[in-house]
């Protein structure tokens, strides 16, 4: 009886030694079901440490109780615990990518147009549909805000052809130039389009031909490029 008693407890101490005793855990790191290589794995309990391989693959020398922490620059940090359901198995860790860090950036709004959706593009594109859109003959029903003071635009386009020089013209050539304009363009385009007042086209005419790049730009007879440089100085005329 003595010696069942004694051989029983060395059985147990001998199982409480191997219990102790460190034994060889393996497993594969992973995230979104793909390896995950050079993670760091240290046994918090007994400093001990290894990196997973190319595969993700790793061992390291770990018991029941022990823990597992798992570290990577690119990785959420992990703990395991090692217990008696997974000590013996091939233990598979999921790692959650960090999120990718964006240093601040100071950003300037701006606007520009380019391109066919330019400012004087989307003009055009107003004005063609203008053209082929049913009108009216004969009725106004544009306005012109707070109105304006014919005087003191007169005033200010005499100053303004007093003050720039320009290649010297003759009368006829210029009511060649307005003739030209006007065989182009119909009063409609100047009341509609342009929003001018009947009373201010010829006034607008003659602001346009004082302008020397506005000539150069009627003597190619592109009707795109007279179109685009009429309303570009019917804004001018409008800020006078």
């Amino acid at each position: 009886m003595k010696v069942k008693l004694s051989l029983l407890i060395i059985i147990i101490s001998i199982f409480e030694t191997y219990s102790q005793t460190g034994r060889q855990v393996y497993g594969k790191i992973i995230s979104n079901e793909l390896a995950v290589q050079a993670v760091d794995i240290v046994n918090l309990n007994t400093k001990k440490s290894t990196t997973s391989d190319k595969n993700g693959n790793f061992t390291i020398e770990a018991t029941v109780n022990e823990v597992l922490y798992f570290i990577s620059e690119d990785y959420h940090d992990l703990k395991v615990k090692i217990t008696h359901d997974n000590v013996n198995k091939n233990l598979i860790i999921s790692l959650t990518k960090k999120p990718i860090e964006i240093e601040e950036v100071s950003i300037e709004k701006k606007t520009t147009f380019k391109g066919i959706a330019g400012y004087n593009d989307i003009k055009m594109a107003k004005i063609e549909k203008d053209a082929t859109a049913p009108k009216v003959v004969g009725v106004y029903t544009g306005e012109i805000v707070n109105g304006m003071d014919f005087v003191q635009i007169g005033k200010s386009i005499w100053k303004l052809i007093k003050g720039k020089k320009k290649t010297p013209t003759t009368k006829e050539e210029e009511i060649d130039y307005q003739e030209f304009i006007e065989t182009v363009f119909n009063e409609e385009f100047f009341i509609k389009t342009l929003q001018l007042k009947a009373d201010q086209v010829q006034l607008f005419l003659e602001y346009c031909l004082a302008d020397e790049k506005f000539l150069e730009t009627i003597s190619k007879k592109n009707k795109f490029e007279m179109m685009n440089a009429l309303i570009s100085k019917n804004e001018e005329f409008k800020k006078i």
